[in-house]
């Protein structure tokens, strides 16, 4: 009976032992949380350390470590984007999205307090995306092409403003015209696909984040 006591009693012990050494330990740590679109990308987590312990420089004598227990931990954020506008180029597939964001990354203490806050990309940087439509780059299906259309009608159009054009052609030329116009018209509208397809141009979360690491990368220390 004594000897189990005795077992016990050390096993107690070195639990104790244990566990006042994960206290210690956790106190000389930072835990950075990473998003998904970062993990496993050793050149942006050093570039991160680097802003944190300078902008931050308690965490200077502070171990980082991912999603551990620790004494401070970074979140970081990227919020939906405020969309300015969506114009189309000249009759071509090409949409421009003129837009701005906000990421971030907030340092929290053990009690969950935000101690300080560490802005990555600010909501006065206006920015634009280029989306094609029917390549597939913005998961919209394509529609009757009619590019080729606007093309004939565009040099036709042209050639008729031309000194040396052959006004004999003018009437067969505006026949042309009204026809190439009449099937653009019905295949390719981009008002209407930027209506009905806005969603689709406006930057997803993935996009954000990639930007977000852009800007991190380029930091200058």
């Amino acid at each position: 009976m004594r000897t189990v006591f005795f077992l016990l009693l050390i096993i107690s012990i070195l639990f104790s032992i244990t566990s006042s050494a994960q206290v210690i330990d956790s106190s000389k740590k930072y835990s950075i949380n990473l998003p998904d679109k970062w993990k496993g990308k050793p050149k942006l987590l050093l570039k991160i350390t680097a802003i944190l312990t300078k902008e931050f420089p308690v965490l200077n004598d502070k171990q980082e470590c991912l999603n551990c227990n620790a004494e401070y931990w970074i979140n970081f954020y990227a919020l939906p984007p405020t969309i300015f506008n969506i114009t189309n180029i000249g009759g071509t597939n090409e949409f421009i999205t003129s837009y701005s964001f906000m990421s971030f990354m907030d340092i929290y203490d053990r009690n969950y307090h935000i101690v300080r806050r560490i802005i990555i990309a600010d909501t006065s940087e206006h920015k634009t995306a280029t989306y094609w439509y029917g390549t597939g780059a913005n998961n919209i299906k394509p529609v009757q092409n009619s590019f080729a259309e606007i093309k004939a009608a565009t040099d036709i159009s042209y050639s008729m403003t031309q000194a040396d054009y052959n006004r004999n052609n003018l009437v067969s030329d505006m026949a042309k015209l009204g026809t190439l116009n009449s099937i653009a018209d019905n295949t390719f509208n981009p008002n209407n696909i930027i209506r009905d397809k806005k969603a689709s141009f406006i930057p997803s979360i993935n996009y954000l984040w990639d930007e977000a690491e852009r800007v991190i990368l380029s930091y200058k220390l």
